[in-house]
């Protein structure tokens, strides 16, 4: 016989047992009803069983409510007893479905083999983990060579493995942890995953398969509504009205999300089929919507493969996420930024890596803590939460986080509040509105929680209050040495405000300082750098040209503010930017390759623009003839034109100029002057 689960969404949809079904019928000669009610009885018991084998979670919540309303006049039949336990199993509160199993247990005169099996998970799920391992133990016993042959006993032995994990973990229940099923519209009959929470916890993006999804679609192997995207903003005391995404977001797919940025203008989303699925990012607009999504950067989708869940470190320059490219199911990947450009992913070790799928990811603020849920390791049923921590180069074994985070359900961690008070979890444990659902651990006392990595990163516990005489003592700030750089990103010709990426870098080293957005309102941003660095800084937004500029902080060691605005080309025959990061040798048109960033940003915006012309021109100062001028800003022209048909772009979307010092845009006097003079251009022939 065989478990067969079904994985949907960014992390699962429904994992439900579907045993070969003991095809057991309840006779309508064993039913003791009165007369009256016969027919409807035998009419809710067809129902049921027609339901029953079906093999559909959401078939199996339908089928109860027919065993149930047959049952308030036969609560006395085995058979139906079974059913209905089953039913439980498979849908929702599972931990419910241990009182009909073991009353059907008392009036079977013959116990049927699989019922062992259904009450090892019965006592699995409400925690009677002993009882547990001895109904697993029967069942096991009773497998013949076939079934073995079908890996049920490897499977009996990793749930009675799960048992013995949860009956040690069980002795060291954490009781400073306070869990609350979040109110308000949050929570529904349906199930409820990924509460994402803003940083300032202002607003909590989550997946939930309600009748509210994307035109109401239902899918055909479970019976349930496709996941959508919904939004709940806090009032500062409580969790408002809860409206869905749009279908900017959402789609006729599942779309689920899984990560939002540090600065709350990217949404990283999942979107799939039943077998395949990837990743994606929506960037927040100036109209405070969401743009439609498109598929992440980092190298990470791989087609007819499933990406589920990612998350990245406050500089966006080093992402985790789960991805089933390869033979172990779906395991735990890395990838980081090296200068401008993703280096190819990388699965991470066996430490973190078991036999089982791991997913739902979240870095901690020390950028060292990894949280991640797996069915591996010593989890006590279902997906458990884990943590693992980067030491001396080495990540460490996942540490279980316990009870009462983890249940013999799933469980998974997506956010935790900026004050690191509370965290966010899913799970389907006993109190659940319906399937999963979304709650708040708050942590309490003096006793550190185990998701607990330092005393300045994530879920602090609180201590003693302060006393008055410790308000009053002195207390000495460190000054923290800053420059910040702050401005306006704006369009060119309207200087109407923009949202836009900005990408920091640290010259030097060439190492990702952070990624920001500016304000989807204002077009403002504001970044916190180290005095006396070259930084460099790439500028993008949606329809317009990229930008690139260099700045170096003030040698000062006093806090200093720089103002830096921005005007960014629209993408309009005629537009023209220049490539300021684009490096060519002393006096020669051989590229550096510190320019390849910089060019890869054009060959991307001819991927994005099908029909996009591009000229290509280089200038001079006016030191040197017109005629080694005119050689050189045209062969610094071709280099670039070269560069890029290399990558694939058409030499008939290309065209090479040399302008010499014709138009100078500085004044060739002064050395400065000069400098902005030597430059390549590109400016827009057609799109």
């Amino acid at each position: 016989m065989k478990v067969k689960i079904w994985l949907l969404g960014s992390l699962l949809a429904y994992s439900f047992l579907t045993y070969s079904q003991d095809r057991i019928k309840v006779k309508t000669k064993d039913l003791y009803v009165i007369d009256e009610g016969y027919r409807e009885v035998k009419k809710a018991m067809n129902k049921g069983d027609f339901l029953f084998l079906q093999n559909k979670a959401g078939a199996y919540a339908e089928a109860l409510k027919y065993y149930l309303e047959a049952y308030e006049y036969n609560p006395d039949n085995a058979d139906l007893n079974y059913k209905i336990g089953v039913c439980y199993l498979n849908s929702s509160p599972r931990a419910k479905s241990l009182e009909y199993l073991e009353d059907a247990q008392i009036y079977y005169d013959q116990i049927p083999v699989k019922l062992h099996y259904y009450l090892g998970r019965s006592y699995q799920y409400n925690y009677e983990f002993l009882k547990a391992i001895d109904e697993y133990a029967m069942y096991r016993a009773s497998l013949t060579g076939y079934q073995q042959f079908r890996k049920q006993e490897a499977e009996i032995d990793k749930l009675i493995a799960e048992c013995k994990s949860g009956n040690e973990l069980l002795k060291k229940e954490n009781n400073r942890i306070l869990i609350k099923l979040l109110g308000g519209d949050i929570n529904t009959e349906y199930p409820e995953l990924g509460a994402v929470v803003t940083r300032d916890g202002s607003a909590m993006y989550f997946t939930s398969r309600r009748p509210e999804s994307y035109r109401g679609r239902k899918i055909d192997f479970d019976d349930m509504y496709n996941e959508d995207v919904f939004v709940a903003l806090h009032d500062g005391e409580k969790w408002g009205s809860v409206h869905n995404i749009g279908n900017s977001v959402n789609s006729k797919y599942n779309d689920a999300v899984v990560a939002i940025s540090s600065d709350n203008k990217q949404l990283f989303l999942y979107r799939g089929k039943k077998y395949f699925g990837n990743l994606y990012v929506s960037t927040l607009r100036s109209n405070g919507k969401w743009s439609k999504p498109s598929s992440i950067f980092g190298k990470v989708n791989v087609k007819k493969t499933h990406q589920s869940s990612i998350c990245f470190n406050a500089a966006m320059t080093k992402m985790f996420f789960t991805s089933d490219n390869g033979s172990n199911g779906r395991d735990v990947y890395t990838n980081e930024l090296r200068g401008r450009s993703w280096k190819r992913p990388s699965r991470m070790t066996d430490v973190i890596n078991s036999p089982y799928d791991e997913t739902a990811l979240y870095l901690a603020p020390d950028n060292k803590t990894l949280y991640f849920s797996s069915k591996g390791h010593n989890t006590v049923g279902g997906y458990d939460i884990f943590k693992t921590i980067l030491e001396n180069g080495e990540w460490s074994a996942p540490e279980n986080l316990g009870f009462p985070m983890n249940t013999p359900g799933d469980d998974f961690l997506f956010s935790v509040s900026e004050n690191g008070r509370f965290a966010y979890t899913s799970s389907e444990r006993t109190g659940t509105k319906g399937h999963w659902d979304i709650y708040q651990m708050i942590f309490l006392g003096e006793e550190k929680p185990s998701l607990q990595s330092n005393e300045d990163v994530l879920l602090a516990a609180f201590t003693v209050p302060i006393t008055e005489s410790a308000i009053e003592e002195k207390v000495e700030i460190k000054t923290i040495i800053l420059t910040i750089v702050m401005g306006t990103i704006r369009d060119y010709n309207t200087k109407e405000p923009l949202v836009a990426s900005i990408d920091v870098v640290d010259n030097a080293t060439g190492e990702k300082v952070m990624t920001i957005q500016s304000d989807s309102v204002s077009g403002e941003y504001k970044v916190p750098l180290h005095f006396d660095k070259n930084y460099g800084v790439a500028i993008r937004a949606k329809d317009y040209m990229f930008m690139s500029a260099n700045f170096v902080t003030p040698k000062s060691k006093e806090y200093t503010e720089i103002r830096k605005d921005y005007d960014l080309q629209p993408m309009k025959i005629g537009s023209k930017i220049i490539l300021n990061n684009t490096f060519f040798n002393s006096g020669k048109s051989s590229l550096q390759e510190a320019s390849f960033p910089e060019l890869d940003r054009l060959v991307n915006l001819f991927a994005l623009y099908p029909k996009l012309k591009l000229e290509i021109s280089g200038h001079t100062d006016n030191r040197g003839s017109m005629a080694t001028n005119q050689r050189l800003s045209l062969s610094r022209a071709k280099a670039v034109v070269t560069y890029l048909i290399s990558k694939g772009v058409n030499r008939g979307r290309l065209q090479a100029k040399g302008y010499n010092f014709k138009f100078p845009i500085a004044d060739n006097s002064t050395e400065e002057g000069r400098e902005k003079n030597r430059r390549v251009e590109v400016k827009i022939l057609d799109i």
